[in-house]
């Protein structure tokens, strides 16, 4: 059973993104992350600073895009191996990006990790038949198709760049460079 659910905040819609365009998002989000930061990549006070105790800086979400790309691959060929795995979500993001320690990375680091867990997730569902596609497996949070697992993962990467484009706004008080190119 698919999920039919469009995020809030993001405004992305789960039923509009095929398998092959969730391949091509995860394809795109070295690029485009690349593309926010790649302004600020010498400035360790923009891209380090939280504008808030309770909000990410632009480097954490960078890093927490990457690593769940990185952790999630792997559940991806299990839902293909296995019938119906269960599958255990890791331990609490914010956790997470402590323990990592996402914001004391260099971010030529993070920006190179978020390409090969992007390469390596696209890679991993372009060899995937359209049967894999509707396979499953339980989560805590009840099932889940391989198809909406990959739609989750694609929703990550672009409810995340926003907050990375927020964050950035935030930290500098301006327009990003690239908010210029919206009115293409």
């Amino acid at each position: 059973m698919a999920v039919s659910w469009t995020c809030p905040e993001c405004g992305l819609v789960y039923d509009s993104i095929a398998p092959r365009d969730a391949i091509q998002a995860l394809r795109s989000f070295p690029r485009r992350y690349r593309e926010v930061i790649g302004p600020f990549v010498d400035d360790d006070e923009v891209l380090r600073r939280r504008p808030d105790p309770s909000t990410w800086s632009a480097l954490e979400y960078t890093g927490h895009v990457a690593d769940l790309l990185q952790e999630m691959t792997p559940q991806l060929v299990l839902v293909v191996q296995r019938d119906e795995p269960h599958i255990t979500d890791p331990i609490d993001p914010d956790e997470r990006t402590s323990l990592q320690g996402y914001n004391d990375m260099e971010p030529a680091h993070v920006l190179e990790w978020l390409t090969r867990s992007a390469t390596n997730a696209a890679d991993t569902c372009a060899g995937f038949t359209p049967d894999d596609w509707s396979r499953r497996a339980q989560y805590p949070y009840g099932e889940r198709e391989l198809v909406d697992i990959v739609r989750n993962m694609v929703h990550e990467g672009v409810h995340h760049l926003h907050d990375v484009e927020r964050v950035l706004r935030a930290v500098i008080g301006k327009p990003l460079p690239t908010d210029e190119d919206d009115g293409d």
